[in-house]
């Protein structure tokens, strides 16, 4: 075992990045695999079923509905070769997720390391990896940890810019990053609130350096044309991008108006994966002591940087609040509320690393082994309780609480029905999801009427009633001699239509945590 030790500490030593990669492969592995074992027990959500939905369409088609929805196109086109390759199957579509958290991982390794030490991003990848809300959206099948992805690399472009003088390469780094910036935009809007932070960390270190507003001493000819050539690159989609924007000025969004149970939801969502309204007793204390300890680590590594790391560290740290700040100054009045935790989650992920930094750093005078184990204690506990309340609970929708429970009744129905009896999804939202689950013994359709052209996520359903839209429902009843109807509504209108029937059989889910949210589906012989 001595032997052992000794041969590792000198390779260590002697190889320190073939120890790193070793190790980070192995840590990526165990990430991996203990993610896809859990990663297929929850249901599609509406915003996964969506997701899956739209990237079944062409290219041009998908490019078309998302200028009428709230995210641009890029990740959907990708999903969709992703599709074509792997089946649309829960666990599949997820997993390019997953594989997008696990390039933030080594990402976010590669700049901590390279700005820092390798203590520091060791302890910076472990935290985001037990990081519950970047455990949520690795399962999630929509296009945040691919933003998160693409930040983190621009952000570590940053970080080797600084760190090199060399014209060519310096020029080629320039142009990966416009490239960069110009993904995240086709990727989701809100990575511009990264890209303002980057600008405000240059103008902010050039301005110490020069003592000078003049703006050719605080911003770099080279990142204006990089700026210019990411905004070339975007050049297709800003006329969408303006068009979304105004479309939310103008009409409003779902998101609700900021307050401070907002702003603490934030906070609780990211450590606990838990609303405020549901954080309390030993997890609100944990909460309060975690938020106290990661402020503590923070200013104590700001204050111990020397001058050259203490310029990375202002760049996580701008990285890290900044977005936040400006998300929640475009929610005041006379502007529409657009803040919600899921749209800052690159900065809060950009917090953990830096808590990450922070605890790497820590020293204390007396009993240093000892309140250094302590504090960790704190910071991997909180972070594990919320870790733990995913993998229980599974997916649930973190602004409602609600659980989705449609793969399971769509599987008990095809366990105990026949075939050739379709199922009807009352709400079009709750389609999107069940589409997933889909077989050939048992079809999935939605009502289709007027009031789905008034909405950009539901156009689609309205466009191509071909696909499984139902338009003369009393003509489709005639075609079936037994037909299924799922619904959260305990008086939904489409019972009307199947007054004059009788009841088969019926299946009911109950909501344990909310208790008066019910999903049914009802068996109805129509002869």
């Amino acid at each position: 075992m001595k032997s052992i030790l000794s041969r590792f500490l000198k390779l260590n030593k002697n190889h320190p990045r073939l120890v790193d990669s070793i190790i980070l492969i192995i840590l990526l592995l165990l990430f991996a695999i203990a993610n896809l074992s859990i990663i297929g027990n929850s249901s599609a959500s509406f915003d996964e079923g969506f997701s899956s939905y739209i990237a079944t369409l062409s290219i041009l088609e998908i490019s078309h509905y998302t200028s009428l929805d709230v995210h641009p196109p890029l990740y959907y086109i990708l999903l969709h070769f992703w599709q074509n390759i792997f089946s649309n199957n829960i666990s599949t579509i997820r997993s390019m997720s997953l594989v997008w958290s696990v390039i933030s991982l080594v990402l976010a390794f590669l700049l901590v390391r390279k700005a820092f030490s390798r203590s520091s991003a060791w302890v910076s990848v472990f935290l985001l990896m037990i990081s519950p809300l970047f455990m949520y959206y690795s399962h999630n099948t929509r296009m945040y940890t691919m933003s998160l992805a693409i930040c983190l690399m621009a952000t570590y472009i940053l970080v080797l810019l600084h760190s090199t003088r060399r014209y060519g390469t310096r020029i080629l780094l320039w142009v990966v990053y416009a490239i960069l910036l110009a993904l995240g935009m086709w990727t989701s809007y809100f990575t511009i609130l990264i890209w303002i932070s980057h600008f405000i960390w240059v103008i902010y270190e050039n301005y110490s350096n020069t003592k000078t507003f003049h703006i050719r001493k605080i911003i770099p000819k080279a990142m204006l044309l990089s700026i210019a050539l990411s905004i070339i690159l975007y050049l297709p989609w800003i006329p969408f991008f303006i068009s979304r924007y105004a479309t939310v000025l103008n009409e409003g969004f779902w998101i609700g108006p900021v307050s401070i149970d907002t702003l603490i939801s934030t906070l609780t969502t990211m450590t606990v994966l838990k609303p405020a309204y549901e954080t309390s007793d030993w997890m609100a204390l944990a909460v309060i002591e975690w938020l106290a300890i990661s402020v503590l680590l923070i200013k104590r590594a700001y204050r111990s940087f020397n001058k050259p790391d203490l310029i990375f560290f202002r760049l996580l740290l701008i990285t890290s609040f900044v977005p936040i700040i400006i998300l929640i100054m475009m929610s005041m009045p006379p502007l529409r509320p657009s803040f919600t935790y899921r749209y800052v989650l690159v900065s809060l992920c950009f917090t953990i690393i830096l808590v990450g930094i922070g605890l790497a750093m820590l020293k204390f005078n007396k009993n240093n082994h000892l309140k250094k184990s302590a504090t960790a204690t704190v910071i991997i506990l909180t972070l594990s309780i919320g870790s733990l309340n995913f993998i229980l609970e599974g997916s649930y929708n973190l602004d409602t609480g609600k659980k989705d429970y449609i793969s399971k009744l769509l599987n008990d129905i095809d366990k105990i029905s026949d075939s050739n009896e379709p199922v009807i999804i009352s709400s079009p939202y709750t389609y999107y999801a069940g589409a997933i689950y889909e077989t050939q013994k048992n079809k999935i359709y939605y009502i289709h009427n007027e009031s789905l052209k008034n909405i950009g996520s539901t156009m689609i359903l309205y466009d191509m009633p071909q696909k499984r839209g139902i338009k003369e429902l009393a003509s489709f009843i005639d075609n079936y001699d037994s037909i299924w109807i799922i619904t959260r509504e305990k008086n939904d209108p489409i019972m009307n239509s199947f007054s004059n029937f009788d009841v088969v059989q019926s299946i009911e889910i109950n909501d344990s945590k909310l208790g008066d949210d019910t999903m049914t589906a009802i068996q109805y012989n129509t002869r």
